[in-house]
């Protein structure tokens, strides 16, 4: 109940105690929460057990006796491992980068572990290169509100230290009611072109084949109301003739016009 910790358990076995985490926000929240309350915190780094160090969201709820409180029980998940389970199956390949990102700039998770906590706008004015302003006002818009979107910039290629094109898709992911991160993944220009090829010449052959399959269908559809009306006309003349055959045989054939 003072925010020490007597109890922590991890993967790796891991069972540190006697940490103060008083001032953190799960505590704090849980603390004056009511019974069945459960609380989501903001990204934090970890200062326990295996997980110190790297950044974790805390899931969080009061331990009550009656109405007297307790202590917390909380749950932390490291957002690397989240990241890698569910976000790398995402990339186009090995060369395609996943970031998430608060709704302040900042990395809570990158491809390169250095840009792991680094707030990306000062990022891009740390090191400008040709577009980087144009490039710090769509990210800036990209997270100021929780919309998708996507995107055709200039980002510095990690890998050789320049600028390159990348072609970015963006959408938010809420881990709260009010609260969300914005999930990016970006593909250099040059490698998405080599998948746009078979693409595009699947596209068009559909398109030929629904062209094709409309034409044919329409002449079908043609042919079908030409043949109705001609069978039409063939039974009104037949019923017309039998009419007049009547009329003949009964007037002995007389006053037929």
């Amino acid at each position: 109940e003072k925010g020490n910790v007597i109890f922590n358990a991890t993967k790796s076995g891991s069972r540190t105690t006697q940490i103060d985490v008083s001032d953190r926000s799960y505590f704090v929240q849980a603390k004056d929460a009511k019974e069945g309350e459960t609380f989501i915190s903001e990204p934090m780094i970890s200062r326990i057990g295996s997980s110190k160090g790297e950044y974790i969201i805390s899931l969080s709820t009061s331990i009550l006796s009656g109405t007297e409180f307790k202590g917390v029980l909380a749950v932390g998940v490291v957002l690397s491992n989240l990241a890698q389970d569910f976000l790398d199956p995402l990339k186009l390949s090995e060369d395609t980068r996943i970031y998430l990102v608060d709704k302040d700039g900042l990395l809570l998770y990158a491809p390169y572990e250095k840009l792991i906590g680094v707030n990306w706008f000062e990022f891009l004015e740390s090191k400008p290169y040709p577009g980087s302003s144009e490039s710090k006002l769509a990210f800036k818009e990209a997270v100021a509100r929780p919309h998708e979107g996507k995107m055709d910039i200039g980002l510095i290629d990690e890998k050789v230290g320049k600028p390159a094109r990348f072609l970015i898709s963006y959408s938010p992911i809420f881990y709260d009611v009010d609260k969300y991160w914005i999930l990016g993944v970006a593909s250099p220009v040059k490698e998405s072109l080599l998948f746009f090829g078979p693409f595009r010449e699947n596209q068009v052959f559909g398109l030929i084949f629904g062209i094709a399959g409309i034409l044919g269908f329409s002449l079908i559809t043609f042919l079908a109301i030409r043949i109705a009306r001609r069978d039409s006309y063939l039974d009104g003349f037949v019923d017309a003739r039998e009419e007049y055959l009547k009329a003949y045989k009964k007037t002995g054939g007389t006053n037929i016009h």
